[in-house]
């Protein structure tokens, strides 16, 4: 759903790069507004013109400004990955990769099925 967007940006001059998936992302690697691929895909007026309506829009409940249930559907998400054995840990209240986080092969599926049953909107 983002790569058109992604291509656009790319087309416009905004750094992305290809990840191991085949898929593009923006590179978000400089530390300034003119290098962080982020904050110019953002910021830049003629981007935002020629790009914008090709970005993709969250859902209500997976935007954090929109889903007053945000918190607690995160932490209902993040249960859910560790009861699939994903290794996470709650560390000072933030989700964090924990022991065994690099050897643990990527399952969209299954992360797709823990936010469906997450992100309900509703609290609890």
């Amino acid at each position: 759903m983002a790569q058109p967007w992604m291509k656009c940006l790319g087309d416009h001059g905004i750094p992305v790069r290809t990840g191991p998936d085949g898929l593009l992302g923006i590179d978000a690697t400089g530390t300034t507004k003119a290098t962080n691929g982020r904050i110019r895909a953002e910021t830049d007026p003629k981007v935002t013109a020629a790009c914008g309506k090709l970005k993709p829009v969250l859902a209500t409940e997976l935007d954090e400004d929109k889903n007053p249930y945000w918190a607690d559907d995160n932490d209902d998400y993040n249960r859910c990955l560790v009861a699939h054995c994903e290794p996470l840990v709650k560390k000072d209240g933030k989700w964090v990769p924990g022991p065994g986080w690099d050897d643990w092969p990527p399952d969209p599926d299954m992360e797709l099925a823990c936010q469906a049953k997450a992100f309900d909107g509703k609290r609890g």
